[in-house]
């Protein structure tokens, strides 16, 4: 958040005294309400102890009363007659304003007031031995007090004070008693002013309703309007006299409650509580509408101590402003009207501040002046040493160029004799492996030559036996006619003989095929025999045209033999004189190798100056720059 210092210190002002108001506003409500909650519970106390004080004096009296009446009887003896015992009753009835006062003996008598209401009782057959303030008073042994009930006398709401009467030997003589009317007590409970838009309960000490302002809830208990306000809470609350919080019928009431003495009853007062702190909530909120107009002037005034307090800030910062963003006038000086308080020694720290800088600017304007001379003449200087060695560099690689490219001739230059050597000495290789293929082929020429001949010689004797066999074949085919002369003779004989010579006929006849298929084979025989002489005459002359090519061949192999020796020495020769310049080409190679690591380590070196050069050249030129900007923002302070 972009505030001023001004406006964060007026907030945290205006913040801090609205909190102090709101603290003050708080606690204040919270004094009064708690002042509202005591006051009301002392008065209620007052309003509640005088009136339960009143009724317990009442009550006592009427106590009193009854057990006077008892003790009187006992002075009397029991046969005292009937009218003398009622002007006894008449008494206490007429002294305390009962309602009823009456006197039941052990035998079953009664005796009231009024004789009018002994005869309707007679009539009704009515016993006060078997009536509850009989027996609940014979059984305390002492003055007794019932719970509210309706009087059968009289018809009224009351409640019975008894005590019992005896005899000289402490036997139960009857019971004296009066009634109390408590619809008259509650009248006046209820006619009480209650602070609050209040009103008042009484209730026996069991929380049992004797009069409620909604008669809908008597003879009921507490619980039924709040099931908080138990017995026991009855006793806590008459005996604390503090004020209970509840919640009854949709509102916020206080409840105080305050024991009736000389009776079993209490008071319980319920007070709305919005009624009781209205005045007390109207005052609250004047007070929240005086801490926001204090708050309210607080601000003005606190607006106006600030813009005094801070007008000296304000030229302070427009000074600086005025330097930061103006034309830089180290001249000026700020006069505060205090010059003992915080503003004023910032005011003279920042003048001598501004002092100590404008001594500071001058200084610096000059060095800058002197730097950009002095980067001026860095930079000239770098350029033409820049410039010498980029020319220095162009020859050096110009010569590195050309001793690579002889340093790879030189390498060709060896490559290639050192691969005429290799092909020469594979080709005197080759050449022996020729001679000795030639030396081979002549021999094998020579050994196929003697195979020929050998092959002729065998040619030649299988023409004698082929001549042989045909002698055989003319003795066969001589054989084979005479043999089929013989069959044909034997069949015409066979036929003179008739069937005697049947038999023989069919073998002169077989004998006779056999000889005519004899002398087919012979004939087949004679003409594969003459094929074969045919056949092996042209062999014979094949075999000598080719003993004639082997002689030819042995002779042209001798030849070819003599020409290979001579290409194997003129080779060895070359071989020689191609190792011999190899060698020459591979030291060559080395010098120039040598020599061209050496240019480029020159090179190498040069580039690495002219580069440093470049990046000294560039960073003179940045300095002349530098110096240039320096001292246009110095020349912006005025000085």
């Amino acid at each position: 958040m972009n505030t001023t210092l001004k406006a964060r210190l007026l907030l945290a002002s205006l913040f801090a005294v609205a909190l102090t108001c709101a603290i003050l506003i708080i606690f204040s409500i919270n004094m009064l309400q708690s002042k509202a909650e005591v006051q009301t519970r002392d008065n209620i106390g007052v309003l509640a102890n005088t009136f339960a004080s009143l009724i317990g004096n009442d009550l006592h009296q009427k106590r009193a009363a009854v057990t006077s009446m008892a003790q009187t009887i006992e002075q009397y003896p029991a046969d005292l007659p009937i009218e003398a015992y009622r002007l006894l009753v008449q008494h206490t009835y007429r002294s305390q304003g009962f309602i009823l006062s009456m006197y039941g003996d052990a035998q079953g008598r009664m005796v009231r007031q009024d004789p009018a209401w002994d005869a309707r009782s007679k009539a009704k057959g009515y016993d006060p031995r078997k009536r509850s303030w009989y027996i609940d008073g014979a059984a305390v042994n002492g003055l007794s007090m019932s719970s509210p009930y309706v009087s059968d006398t009289t018809g009224d709401f009351v409640v019975t004070l008894a005590h019992p009467v005896k005899n000289p030997d402490g036997s139960l003589r009857g019971m004296a008693g009066s009634n109390v009317n408590v619809s008259q007590i509650a009248k006046l409970v209820r006619a009480l002013e209650v602070p609050g838009n209040g009103y008042t309960i009484m209730v026996e000490n069991d929380t049992h309703i004797i009069s409620h302002p909604d008669a809908q809830y008597n003879n009921q208990f507490l619980t039924a309007l709040m099931p908080q306000l138990t017995p026991q809470w009855l006793k806590q609350a008459t005996s604390s006299a503090n004020l209970t919080d509840i919640s009854l019928d949709g509102a916020q009431k206080l409840v105080f409650a305050e024991a009736v003495p000389n009776s079993d009853w209490s008071m319980v007062f319920v007070i709305d509580r919005s009624t009781i702190m209205a005045s007390y909530v109207e005052l609250s909120y004047w007070m929240v509408a005086i801490g926001i107009g204090l708050l309210l002037i607080l601000s003005v005034v606190l607006t106006l101590i600030f813009r005094v307090q801070f007008a000296d800030l304000a030229r302070l910062n427009n000074a600086l402003a005025d330097i930061a963003d103006g034309d830089g006038d180290l001249t000026v000086r700020i006069q505060t009207r205090n010059q003992h308080d915080e503003i004023g020694q910032l005011a003279q720290a920042f003048n001598r501040f501004v002092a100590k800088l404008q001594q500071i600017i001058s200084d610096v304007n000059q060095a800058a002046a002197l730097l950009g001379n002095g980067a001026q003449q860095a930079n000239t200087a770098a350029q033409q040493n820049r410039q010498q060695v980029d020319k220095q560099l162009d020859e050096i690689t110009m010569v590195a160029t050309a001793v690579t490219q002889m340093a790879s001739a030189t390498q060709e230059i060896a490559g290639n004799a050192e691969l005429t050597a290799n092909t020469a000495h594979d080709s005197v290789q080759l050449a022996a492996a020729g001679e000795q293929a030639v030396s081979q082929s002549r021999t094998s020429i020579e050994a196929l030559a003697a195979e020929v001949t050998n092959t002729g010689c065998i040619i030649e004797e299988l023409n004698v036996h082929a001549q042989q066999i045909n002698t055989i074949l003319a003795t066969i085919t001589g054989v084979a006619e005479q043999t089929n002369l013989l069959a044909l003779n034997a069949a015409i004989e066979a036929a003179r003989a008739g069937e005697h010579g049947r038999g023989f006929a069919v073998v002169a006849d077989e004998v006779r095929v056999l000889s005519q298929r004899t002398h087919g084979s012979t004939q087949e025989i004679q003409t594969m025999i003459e094929a074969l002489q045919a056949t092996t005459m042209k062999a014979v002359n094949a075999t000598g045209q080719s003993l004639e090519r082997a002689h030819e061949s042995v002779a042209d192999a001798e030849a070819a033999s003599e020409r290979l020796l001579q290409i194997n020495q003129a080779i060895t020769t070359i071989s020689d004189m191609a190792r011999q310049i190899a060698a020459a080409a591979e030291e060559q190679t080395s010098v120039t190798a040598e020599i061209n690591r050496n240019s480029e380590s020159i090179r190498e070196v040069s580039t690495g100056l002219a580069q440093q050069l470049a990046i000294t050249e560039r960073e003179a030129a940045e300095a002349v720059q530098l110096a240039h900007q320096l001292g246009a923002q110095v020349n912006r302070f005025k000085v």
